[in-house]
């Protein structure tokens, strides 16, 4: 009998091969020089990260290496001669033992060029490409291409006929470094930025970020669709009345894109009481809104001039990175923030995290991990003396700790306020009524199938608290019914019989 029990154990939880998850916080301290880590990736050792080391003064390319423990294997820190101060922006790995790093450097007169760097796996060099383009400005994002082993990199570029406004640009460079081809693209009268960049299925890219009317002080989220020699196809932009902008842009498995940004809500009486919130953006193929959601607690930010994460897990649901005003919610500097949600952008869990009260906190990179958790890197200073480097290993449910997500260092947000909607009959044949709160303001209700297509829409006016939709010509099956008010999103399940 004991020896039946153990089979059956084994069969129930030993065959399920799931590892451990490994849950770690730490920061890289450094009282003479400030760390900010950028970008992250995972190897087969564990993670390497990126960025700067720098005093007020001068900075240095900063390149780490840990294991799956948290533990630091290696470091590597140095100078590019002619710059006295040089950020890694981006890391592409070239294979299992080098790595292909994109940098801003800045020379003494102000001028900044940008830099290819091939790295062995302990952070050596191996060779570098400096970009001496005059109006050349940044660097964002490299990505590598699986089918001639190339590289796509994405930036922004003066204006060649107004250096008060910016271009996007992206280039295509071989394995050694040597541009292939350029393409710029200008939508002046506008101020655009690359944000983010992906390579599609057709071999064409997409880039992300926004489109700014310095004038009108008016901000909207950009996103560009180029073939496979980057030339334009389309442009689309997405906003309200303010600021809003884009950092991160992904693929879907349900087909179509998906967004990250922020929406400005309220405008205050100065920049600092600006209120934003999380925003999600889903597009068709061609840029065509699908459904979006706002989402997050009240003064949401994303660190837009560093970097951002998105991604979309096994299950479809969505993990995404910002950043929380932590003086706007009693807290003693800015918090990192994560939310996770469901593929209609529903929130699933959110966390904020810290090591010190006292002291900023930013996530700039965050990826997926084997055992169903995740792995952000970034930094975390105070007002005005040091910085840190800072590595976080959390768990399937955000949590930076093994005991649970009631430990130090971890904020729980609250869970967005829910209304009563009642959807009946459901299951229904046909004509379903949808009961709720009177709508304070426009609304607008969507359905989507289960792939999260928009079968219908409707516009609500103020007041109603009742509303009959007709859905009897759609397929058999589930669907999500989604009530959208300028401040909330209410959603349902209903069944079509």
């Amino acid at each position: 009998m004991k020896r039946m029990i153990l089979l059956v154990l084994y069969l129930i939880f030993g065959s399920l091969n799931v590892p451990a998850q490994i849950t770690f916080n730490r920061s890289i301290d450094d009282k003479n020089w400030y760390q900010l880590l950028y970008s992250l990736r995972i190897n087969t050792k564990g993670y390497f990260c990126s960025g700067i080391s720098a005093t007020p003064y001068i900075g240095k390319v900063f390149l780490v290496e840990f294991d799956t423990l948290g533990n630091e294997l290696w470091r590597n820190e140095f100078d590019i001669p002619g710059y006295y101060r040089t950020e890694v922006m981006d890391a592409s790995p070239i294979d299992s033992t080098s790595y292909m790093l994109i940098a801003n450097a800045r020379d003494s007169t102000g001028n900044v060029d940008n830099l290819l760097i091939k790295i062995n796996e302990t952070g050596d060099t191996i060779w570098t490409k400096i970009n001496k383009d005059t109006n050349f400005q940044s660097y964002v994002k490299i990505i590598k291409l699986t089918d001639d082993s190339t590289f796509i990199i994405g930036g922004n570029i003066n204006n060649s006929n107004n250096n008060n406004y910016q271009n996007i640009v992206l280039q295509k460079v071989d394995f050694t470094g040597n541009i292939i081809w350029q393409k710029e693209y200008n939508f002046s009268p506008y101020f655009s930025s690359c944000k983010d960049l992906i390579a599609i299925s057709d071999k064409g890219f997409l880039i992300c970020g926004y489109r700014w009317n310095v004038a009108a002080e008016k901000r909207d989220v950009l996103l560009i669709r180029t073939d496979s020699l980057g030339n334009l196809l389309w442009q689309r932009t997405y906003g309200g009345n303010y600021k809003d902008w884009a950092g991160a842009v992904i693929a879907s498995k349900e087909g179509g894109f998906l967004i990250e940004g922020s929406k400005q809500t309220k405008k205050g009486f100065t920049t600092f009481t600006d209120e934003y919130k999380g925003w999600l953006i889903k597009v068709d193929s061609i840029g065509n809104v699908e459904w979006d959601s706002i989402y997050g607690p009240d003064n949401i930010y994303f660190r837009g001039d560093f970097g951002y994460a998105l991604h979309q897990l096994s299950d479809s649901s969505y993990i995404c990175v910002g950043g929380v005003d932590g003086a706007y919610h009693g807290a003693g500097g800015d918090l990192a923030w994560v939310v996770k949600t469901d593929r209609f952008g529903n929130i699933i869990w959110q966390h904020t995290y810290t090591r010190d009260s006292t002291k900023h906190h930013y996530f700039y990179d965050l990826q997926p991990t084997a055992d169903r958790g995740f792995i952000a890197c970034g930094s975390t200073w105070n007002d005005s003396t040091w910085q840190d480097g800072w590595i976080v290993k959390l768990d399937s449910m955000g949590c930076p700790y093994g005991s649970g997500c009631g430990a130090t260092g971890l904020v729980v947000l609250p869970a967005p306020q829910k209304e009563n909607l009642f959807i009946y009959p459901n299951p229904s044949s046909g004509i379903i009524q949808i009961s709720l709160s009177p709508v304070q303001g426009e609304a607008t209700c969507r359905l989507y199938n289960a792939v999260g297509q928009t079968v219908l829409e409707q516009q609500i006016p103020a007041g109603t608290g009742r509303l009959s939709l007709d859905i009897s010509t759609l397929p058999r099956g589930w669907y999500v019914l989604r009530l959208q008010t300028k401040e909330r999103v209410f959603s349902g399940k209903v069944m079509l019989e």
